[in-house]
């Protein structure tokens, strides 16, 4: 009898400890990831003159679809919105932006890339977080990218990140 409960108090210990380092593991994940965004945000916005997100004409509103590399412009700033279809911040902004598409101003180009289906993309990007959203060119050039923790769960905070 006794043995088992030590048995049981050593499982228990080692469970903790699972968790414990899982835990740890993710937010170093979550720290590095911020940290990373904030220096490439931090380079950019030093190179580039801060500009209204709003376009003030009459033109068409900006997009909002699926992602394909061949929808990328030059035109236009090409945002990616990583989201997991399990994601429940991922769904706010999903909703969110499908409300305010006539909010989408005519020289942004957002599109949507499955977290769990795009691997290359992620790797590419350095994504390692659902909910990221990264600024590329035409060429699909990293500009800028964001996890999104802060006010990003609706179209305007997304604009006021990343354009």
């Amino acid at each position: 009898m006794k043995s088992a409960t030590v048995l049981v108090g050593l499982m228990f210990f080692v469970v903790i400890g699972i968790i414990f380092i899982y835990v740890t593991h993710i937010s170093d994940n979550v720290a590095n990831e911020m940290l990373y965004s904030n220096e490439i945000n931090k380079s950019k916005r030093e190179e580039e003159p801060v500009s209204s997100p709003i376009s003030q004409d009459n033109q068409k509103p900006g997009e909002y679809t699926s992602y394909s590399s061949d929808k990328l412009t030059s035109d236009k700033k090409n945002v990616i919105f990583f989201a997991a279809g399990w994601c429940p911040s991922c769904k706010q902004l999903d909703d969110n932006i499908k409300a305010n598409l006539g909010n989408i101003p005519s020289n942004v180009n957002i599109l949507k890339a499955d977290y769990d289906l795009e691997r290359e993309l992620k790797v590419k990007y350095g994504v390692t977080l659902q909910h990221t959203l990264v600024e590329v060119d035409a060429n699909g050039n990293l500009l800028k990218k964001i996890v999104g923790l802060y006010n990003l769960y609706t179209l305007d905070g997304v604009l006021s990140q990343l354009i």
